[in-house]
């Protein structure tokens, strides 16, 4: 999954998904170290102002393309 979930993803998920990836990378054995995992994988990934304005600018990118065609697929006119 972490090869394709960019991809399969939509924006709103894009967080989640990170985080996700990153907890499961742990291999947690416990609730509470699941929980620990996760609040880590939110502080780091809170952090990382260059990847939030990354992502940010990607679904900026993606509204403009959505707008251009009104609202039809654009995935296959992007480079």
């Amino acid at each position: 999954m972490a090869a394709t979930f960019t991809r399969t993803y939509p924006n709103g998920l894009l967080f989640g998904g990170v985080v996700k990836i990153k907890v499961h990378e742990r291999k947690p054995q416990a609730v509470d170290e699941m929980k620990e995992f996760i609040t880590d994988a939110f502080m780091d990934t809170n952090s990382d102002r260059k990847w939030c304005r990354t992502v940010c600018q990607s679904v900026s990118d993606r509204l403009d393309a959505c707008c251009n065609i009104d609202g039809g697929h654009f995935e296959h006119l992007r480079d």
